[in-house]
């Protein structure tokens, strides 16, 4: 599955046994897992079980962008 943005280097985007993509930092320390299906994300390798309110034009890149922005807060 091709991802709509560019992640930071080293990152990593692999598709979900439970659906979605898992998008984990260089180290492996921490991870969110996006699911289009669902509009949303949650941090962690973890079913998206609420629906986002990500829609309209270019929702994908507006909920994969607020789903690193997400990540790369619990990083800092």
């Amino acid at each position: 599955m091709h991802i709509p943005i560019a992640l930071p280097e080293g990152w990593t985007a692999e598709e979900s046994s439970g659906g979605g993509m898992v998008i984990s930092t260089a180290d492996g320390e921490a991870s969110v897992t996006v699911n289009e299906k669902m509009h949303g994300f949650i941090l962690g390798m973890t079913p998206v079980r609420k629906r986002g309110n990500f829609d309209g034009r270019k929702w994908k890149v507006a909920l994969y962008l607020a789903a690193v922005d997400a990540l790369q807060a619990t990083i800092v």
